[in-house]
């Protein structure tokens, strides 16, 4: 980790992570979000609604990602891949939101593409981190 990364992130523990953006009632970002999920499909998109009144819209019509999008809380999301096979792409995150719970900053350029299937494979990239998470799915 970065020395302003985790200069950050102790800021945030050493402040009882006040400024989670939960805590904030803003969205969580890249954040992994535990609560109920709903899981609405239709030809072109994939959308992920969580009981925080937050989603996840993910489109699934073969479009690219937006160069420079505008950062936003929850980043644009793109699916690609043939069959059982997925990669979700996203981009666009502002750098108000979190990686995780203890608080692990990330700039703008934050990309994270996930590779999935049943198992999903998350590689978050940024100037802060380069790391590889494994995540599981519930919905």
């Amino acid at each position: 980790m970065l020395p302003w990364a985790k200069e950050v992130a102790r800021q945030r523990r050493d402040e009882f992570f006040r400024t989670r953006p939960d805590y904030q009632s803003v969205p969580a970002g890249p954040e992994a979000y535990r609560g109920m999920k709903r899981v609405l499909q239709t030809p072109t998109a994939l959308v992920i609604e969580n009981e925080n009144q937050t989603y996840r819209h993910i489109f699934t019509d073969g479009r690219t990602l937006e160069a420079s999008p505008y950062p936003t809380w929850d980043g644009i999301f793109r699916r690609s891949g043939d069959g059982d096979t997925s990669v979700i792409d996203s981009v666009g995150f502002n750098d108000r939101t979190w990686l995780n719970n203890a608080g692990l900053p990330h700039t703008e350029d934050f990309r994270m593409p996930s590779d999935g299937g049943v198992k999903l494979l998350a590689v978050c990239e940024s100037r802060s981190r380069t790391r590889i998470l494994p995540l599981t799915c519930s919905h």
